[in-house]
């Protein structure tokens, strides 16, 4: 490891203190850049191909996102950064594991994974975990689209149905309301007998007045708890991305 400060300009007429080759005037405050050649050492912005081996059907309803889903990817290829001399600077990542949180988004039908923990192996056959930072892209963004299902379709088609049942009943009980309540009379003061027909018809208005609304908001509430999910089906070719720099292993 090699710990340098960058050089800057210097005013006409002053004299530049030399810190090494290609840095002239450095300053003092500034904060040191550290350059590490370690192969064991992965740098920030550094990217690897993995594949998915848990996928997960996220949850896109609002309660969904403060409980995100765990996701398990292999990473199948080196991890590279940056350029130096026309050669892709890598650090070996291969075989390793990394697990993250997934959150569904319905706006833009995605998940979303922000990565917890890598597993990678260690010289003497051990393993070496890292909490690492980063997270997934698909097709050079950010997020890994995938097929959004809903599921509560049926149920608010029956809590209409039954919602249209009810609303029948309340027609059919309505001609013998104002008996039921005493508000028409006759001339000698007796109130108006139904006739049996008439008494068969009201209560089963009333009842599928009552069981239909009591029907159609049961159903209201069960589809509410179908929220939409997206699925992130496994086997797909991904990219991680790693935001922090990390010592993936030990060399000794």
């Amino acid at each position: 490891m090699k710990t340098i400060s960058f050089g800057v300009p210097t005013a006409k007429g002053t004299t530049a203190k030399d810190d090494g080759p290609g840095f002239v005037g450095a300053r003092p405050d500034a904060p040191p850049t550290v350059i590490e050649a370690s192969p064991e050492y992965l740098p920030p912005n550094s990217y690897a191909p993995a594949t998915v081996i848990v996928g997960v059907d996220a949850g896109a309803g609002v309660s969904s996102q403060t409980d995100p889903l765990p996701v398990v990817l292999r990473i199948t290829g080196p991890a590279r950064s940056v350029v130096n001399n026309g050669k892709i600077l890598t650090t070996r990542l291969e075989g390793c594991i990394v697990n993250g949180a997934a959150r569904g988004d319905l706006s833009a039908e995605k998940v979303y994974v922000k990565l917890a923990k890598m597993t990678c192996d260690q010289p003497g056959g051990r393993v070496a975990v890292s909490e690492v930072k980063g997270f997934i892209s698909f097709g050079g963004k950010t997020g890994v689209r995938g097929k959004v299902v809903s599921r509560e379709g049926p149920l608010v088609t029956q809590a209409f149905l039954a919602g249209i049942a009810g609303g029948f009943g309340r027609g059919f009980a309505a001609n013998a309301n104002a008996v039921f309540s005493g508000s028409t009379t006759v001339v000698g003061g007796q109130k108006p007998v139904l006739s049996p027909q008439e008494i068969v018809t009201a209560g089963l208005g009333e009842g599928m007045a009552k069981s239909g609304d009591m029907v159609s908001k049961y159903l209201i509430e069960r589809a509410e708890q179908y929220q939409p999910v997206i699925e992130m089906p496994t086997g797909i070719e991904v990219e991680i991305v790693f935001l922090d720099g990390v010592y993936v292993r030990s060399p000794q």
